[in-house]
């Protein structure tokens, strides 16, 4: 049995080497974020006139809405007046309607 108290920073039995201090942990770093370009802003609604199509109507033929809706093209058969549009699929559309969208603005 060793007779000598054990002194703060060595211990016994490991001759006379100090006990290396803990390392702490690196800071973390920022955490990673992925900015998507800002979306471009909707255009300017075109104006129509009396009789125009209202918000979600077709208006493939008139090519232009009521109000403050945009005539956007889905395919070449429909467009809708809406107040925007992403391109690709909508979830929001009918299952057996659910093909993309090309989100072209379509004007008078």
């Amino acid at each position: 049995r060793n007779a000598f108290p054990l002194i703060a920073g060595f211990r016994r039995g490991g001759g006379d080497a100090p006990v290396p201090a803990p390392v702490p942990a690196p800071a973390p770093g920022p955490p990673s974020v992925t900015f998507l370009p800002p979306r471009p802003p909707a255009p300017a609604p075109v104006p129509c006139g009396a009789g125009a199509p209202a918000m979600w109507k077709p208006c493939m033929e008139t090519r232009c809405c009521a109000g403050e809706a945009t005539c956007y093209e889905k395919d070449s058969t429909f467009a809708q007046c809406r107040p925007s549009c992403e391109p690709g699929v909508h979830g929001d559309d009918e299952p057996e309607y659910q093909t993309p969208w090309s989100c072209t603005v379509l004007r008078p």
